[in-house]
C-alpha cells in the first residue's frame, strides 16, 4: 500500500502505507578527497568515461584500490506510514521512522524518529505528530502489519479513539501478507 512519485534505487527498502513525492534524490556517492584529484580517473578506472579517454588515447591505467561510493552506509530505510514530501534529498545510512513525515525540500543527513515531522536545510524535528503516550500505544499496536480493509469501520481522525478501536480488533486480525506482485517482462523491461 505505499507508493512513490519518485525512481528508487535497487537497494531501498520503503515500509507499508508510505507516500513518497517527486523528486526524492539519495546521496549514496562519494569522493576519494585524500587522492590528487576528486574525478573518477584516480578512483573508477573502469567507468566508460575514463576506460574510453584511455582506449583513445592507447594508454591504460592501473586498476585502482576498491573505494565504497556509497561510505560503506546502506541505502536509506523507510520504515512504516512515512509522507516524503518533494524534493527531499536522503543520505546514505538513514533510517526514516514509523509514521514520520518529511517536509519538501528537506535534506536529511540523521535518522527521523518515529511520528517525528522533520524539515530543513539539514533537516530537524519541529514537533511529533502525537504525544509521547500515543507513540508508544502506535508503536505496540503496528497496525502497519495489518491490510487496511480488515478494519474499515474504525475511526481514523481521532488517535485516542482508533487506539481503543484497534487495541480491541487486534485479537481478531491475522498479518498481512501481500502476495508476491509478478510484472510482465514488457513492463520490466
Amino acid at each position: 500500500m505505499s507508493y512513490s512519485h519518485s525512481p528508487l534505487p535497487d537497494g531501498m527498502k520503503v515500509g507499508r502505507y508510505c507516500s513518497i513525492g517527486e523528486g526524492l534524490k539519495v546521496l549514496d556517492s562519494h569522493h576519494p578527497i585524500s587522492n590528487i584529484s576528486t574525478s573518477h580517473f584516480t578512483w573508477r578506472t573502469q567507468s566508460p568515461a575514463v576506460a574510453a579517454a584511455c582506449l583513445d588515447e592507447g594508454v591504460s591505467l592501473p586498476k585502482q584500490a576498491h573505494f565504497p561510493i556509497n561510505g560503506y552506509k546502506p541505502f536509506p530505510v523507510i520504515k512504516n506510514d512515512v509522507w516524503i514530501g518533494q524534493n527531499v534529498t536522503l543520505s546514505m545510512g538513514v533510517e526514516i521512522g514509523n509514521g514520520a513525515v518529511v517536509a519538501a525540500n528537506s535534506v536529511v543527513t540523521k535518522s527521523v524518529p518515529d511520528f517525528a515531522i522533520v524539515g530543513g536545510n539539514t533537516a530537524k524535528v519541529i514537533k511529533y505528530r502525537f504525544t509521547d503516550e500515543q507513540i508508544k500505544a502506535l508503536q505496540a499496536l503496528q497496525w502497519w502489519n495489518y491490510l487496511f480493509t480488515d478494519f474499515p469501520t474504525l475511526n481514523f481522525q481521532c488517535i485516542d479513539t482508533f487506539i481503543r478501536q484497534f487495541e480491541a480488533i487486534l485479537p481478531n486480525l491475522s498479518l498481512y501478507q501481500p502476495k508476491t506482485l509478478s510484472l510482465p517482462i514488457d513492463f520490466i523491461e
